[in-house]
């Protein structure tokens, strides 16, 4: 989870900053190959990950592989700003694709 933190925080700073949190983080969840599903309301933005790249790694040591992911979204948030992680889903709850919940400010959930 660590090493994901790193990753995701020299990432938020790759991707252009007219962009919100949010947005960023769908834009570089797509580069990955995550191809992240967005879902807006005020104050709330969840992103799915429709697709993992690294499903069977994550299905055969999912502690490693989501962490790795986990750890990737919350560096990417905080070096970012405008959000927080409320929750983070992985594969290992069924029924659901790989989803982050994030409390986002007022202004960027209404964009």
């Amino acid at each position: 989870r660590d090493a994901g933190q790193e990753q995701g925080r020299a990432a938020a700073v790759r991707v252009p900053g007219r962009l919100d949190c949010t947005d960023a983080l769908a834009a570089d969840l797509s580069t990955l190959g995550f191809d992240p599903a967005v879902v807006q309301e005020p104050g709330v933005a969840s992103i799915g990950f429709m697709h993992c790249p690294f499903r069977e790694l994550a299905e055969a040591n999912p502690a490693v592989i989501c962490g790795l992911h986990q750890g990737m979204v919350e560096g990417f948030v905080e070096a970012r700003g405008g959000a927080r992680v409320r929750e983070f889903r992985t594969l290992v709850h069924v029924g659901h694709p790989c989803q982050v919940d994030l409390d986002v400010d007022l202004v960027e959930g209404m964009r």
